[in-house]
């Protein structure tokens, strides 16, 4: 559907400059909007990632093929989250392949964070079927004050620096280190329409260190096409979990972390001479990990 999609605005644009007179001149499409915004929306897209990890010393490479739908409500807040994907992970001559899926609801009113995830590990013939509730220890208020500071962020670091007709293309640069605990830096490129509806392609390239407990690095690149994407987000039958026919339990409280806890995390993204957009991804992180990896490895890192 894309390269139907491309050949079709090739097309237009073909014709456009033979009424121009020609095609040696080159259109220039100024942006619908210089600066970026964020909407309520619902996306459908595929991704593909690569990932390269080394922890130790010892290094592994990740790809992750997949499908996803999320529908984000900037009003309330609120977060449907699904993706289906099969990932090859490879370390020295040793590989094995993951499938997964996962469904997550985020509903700031009731202050709840609802997870379910189905894993299947080929090597090990081993399967994971579990949905976890956990408490989230902010609402409504804190979450927007969170998004203002993080939209703020990326109004700052994203520029459009053009259009193809259709999509406005925002790039930049964004440092997302937590410092002492180490660095974070992503470059991006992200596509939207007039009506800031995120339906092209939206790329991600990024560099991780952690100094913890263990050394840890990681580079990645992410690439998300839409297929499908309308404006509005998760609806109340979406943000209803109990109609998902399975069991979810009560995760255990998570312990402190070495260093700030979750309370201080939120803390921190709410003060605005401290924040960085790093608060709410460790935090996040943190809170849709299982407690026995955060007393293993004393942090999250992804």
């Amino acid at each position: 559907m894309k390269a139907v999609g491309g050949a079709i605005a090739l097309g237009a644009v073909g014709i456009a400059l033979q009424g121009c007179g020609g095609g040696d001149a080159p259109v220039k499409v100024e942006c619908f909007n210089k600066q970026i915004n964020l909407v309520s929306q619902s996306i459908e897209a595929t991704t593909v990632m690569n990932m390269e990890s080394t922890l130790n010393g010892t290094t592994t490479n990740t790809k992750v093929i997949g499908t996803s739908k999320e529908k984000m409500d900037i009003n309330d807040f609120n977060l449907f989250f699904e993706v289906d994907g099969t990932t090859v992970l490879t370390k020295g001559d040793k590989k094995d392949d993951v499938t997964s899926w996962s469904r997550m609801v985020i509903n700031a009113g009731k202050q709840e964070a609802v997870t379910w995830q189905k894993i299947k590990l080929a090597t090990l013939n081993m399967t994971v079927n579990q949905c976890t509730i956990s408490p989230m220890p902010f609402g409504k208020e804190q979450l927007k004050q969170m998004y203002t500071a993080y939209l703020g962020s990326m109004q700052q670091n994203l520029t459009c620096t053009g259009n193809d007709g259709t999509f406005d293309t925002f790039h930049g640069e964004i440092d997302m280190s937590m410092p002492p605990m180490g660095s974070m830096q992503i470059v991006t490129d992200i596509q939207m329409d007039k009506d800031y509806l995120m339906g092209g392609t939206s790329k991600m390239n990024g560099a991780m260190t952690m100094v913890t407990t263990y050394d840890y690095t990681e580079t990645y690149d992410y690439t998300e096409t839409s297929t499908k994407v309308v404006a509005g987000g998760p609806s109340s039958e979406d943000l209803d979990w109990s109609k998902w026919g399975v069991e979810c339990k009560n995760a255990p409280t998570p312990p402190g972390l070495d260093g700030p806890g979750p309370h201080a995390m939120v803390k921190l993204a709410l003060d605005a001479k401290k924040f960085k957009p790093g608060a709410l991804h460790f935090f996040s992180q943190f809170m849709n990990t299982p407690a026995s990896a955060h007393k293993k490895n004393k942090m999250v890192v992804v």
